[in-house]
């Protein structure tokens, strides 16, 4: 005849609880799951950035959501971009590309430095990647390209007086700035730039510097030209 066995019923229900337990991984990371939808929203606070106007079309597709087109307001300014996420890694791979315009310096650099050493209205392009939807998983994997233009602003907290004079104590000053243009790259949250470029209606100044995102420091050295000062 063709009878059921013990053996073969307790085969079938090991490969039941086994497929049960697969599918609802796959359902935790989002593989189950196929759709696409259009969101709207007042605010929300991601990654210490506090994002207002928020448009954004997602697309989720076996556990990879893309985010084309976003936009929203940040800091008085606009951002416009697209955004890759894979919820089957663990932490989620994340990927963005995005241009910014008329950001708020003083309050971008505060949120992601914790300190603010210039002020003023920022155009930036973005092209990162890093691991983790949480900032504290985020912020010491993150990587890519980073450019910053900054128009009229202000410097603050550099030494403008050679050290080593004697007598004169180095006292950190505040300066207006025409324009401020850097171009960063970074790695495992940490932000480098060599080209830093400053143009003020006074001086003109280039260098260098490091932004720490898990730190929440940076470091600048800039060489400074101060008109009406001898070489």
């Amino acid at each position: 005849g063709c009878g059921v066995t013990d053996e073969t019923i307790r085969a079938a229900e090991k490969t039941r609880r086994h497929c049960g337990e697969h599918g609802r991984r796959e359902a935790d990371r989002g593989e189950a799951h196929r759709g696409d939808v259009q969101v709207d929203a007042a605010g929300v606070t991601v990654s210490k950035l506090p994002m207002t106007d928020i448009s954004a079309r997602l697309v989720v597709d076996k556990g990879a959501v893309t985010v084309t087109p976003f936009s929203f307001k940040l800091f008085d300014g606009s951002v416009n971009g697209n955004a890759d996420c894979d919820l089957r890694a663990d932490p989620p791979d994340v990927h963005a590309v995005a241009v910014a315009k008329g950001v708020s310096v003083k309050h971008l650099l505060q949120a992601l430095a914790g300190r603010d050493f210039a002020s003023g209205k920022a155009d930036l392009n973005v092209d990162v990647q890093g691991k983790g939807l949480a900032w504290a998983e985020l912020a010491p994997t993150l990587g890519g390209t980073a450019k910053v233009l900054v128009i009229e602003g202000e410097a603050r907290g550099f030494n403008l007086i050679p050290s080593g004079l004697p007598g004169v104590s180095p006292v950190p000053t505040e300066f207006s700035v025409e324009r401020l243009s850097a171009s960063w790259t970074g790695n495992k949250g940490i932000f480098t730039s060599r080209d830093v470029l400053l143009l003020s209606p006074a001086l003109k100044a280039q260098g260098g510097g490091t932004v720490n995102l898990p730190g929440e420091s940076t470091a600048m050295h800039l060489d400074f030209l101060v008109g009406g000062l001898p070489p």
